[in-house]
């Protein structure tokens, strides 16, 4: 298992296999570099921005730009054959959301090897719910986390899930506009189902996806 919070560092899995880099990991880091520097071009322009709308909006394409450079990243230096250690890289993306936000993220996960196309959208997905869980769970001054899991499911599926301790699903706001309708749209292309639960206290979100 793994485990990543904001007073220590996310634990991350070391992918074994090293191996001489090919043409196709020289393209991964390259563009891996190029969405880096995206990212951090857009949270210059963030901190530039009073309008609290026009922030969310450009933190909310920043985080998903994050997102998709953690999967190039560990395809420059994963085994060949596209697929990285999905555990790996959540805990990659949990760090980076421990560090920009003002919650606690914990993480606990097992070991799951995927696509990396798959990962991407498994990213964006956690990258939605931990925000808006962070935002939306808790009064502003209210002291509370968020917390993740990665298990294996089924035969040869996984599950992913995202639960805060905060208002609840009847009274907590689940997120609207672009945020929920990605998390649906990728959750339909992975093939995955995905539900809302009530914690009692707060709200879970359970996400299932079968071998394909």
């Amino acid at each position: 298992m793994q485990a990543a919070s904001a007073a220590n560092d996310a634990t991350i899995t070391v992918l074994p296999g090293r191996r001489e880099p090919s043409p196709a990991d020289e393209a991964n880091h390259r563009i891996a570099n190029s969405l880096q520097l995206l990212s951090a071009m857009v949270a210059a322009e963030a901190r530039a921005l009073s309008d609290p709308a026009g922030l969310a909006a450009i933190q909310g394409i920043g985080r998903r730009i994050a997102a998709m450079a953690g999967v190039h990243r560990l395809l420059c230096h994963g085994p060949a054959g596209g697929t990285i250690d999905l555990a790996a890289y959540v805990g990659n993306l949990v760090k980076g959301l421990t560090a920009m936000g003002n919650r606690a993220v914990v993480l606990e996960a097992e070991p799951v090897r995927v696509p990396a196309e798959e990962a991407g959208a498994v990213g964006m997905i956690l990258s939605e719910l931990v925000n808006n869980a962070a935002k939306h769970a808790y009064a502003a001054h209210e002291p509370g986390g968020v917390a993740v899991a990665l298990c294996r499911h089924g035969a040869g599926g996984y599950r992913v899930e995202v639960a805060d301790r905060g208002r609840g699903v009847a009274r907590g706001a689940r997120g609207t506009g672009l945020g929920t309708e990605l998390i649906r749209l990728l959750a339909q292309r992975l093939g995955a189902t995905c539900a809302y639960h009530d914690a009692a206290p707060g709200t879970r979100f359970v996400l299932e996806v079968a071998a394909r």
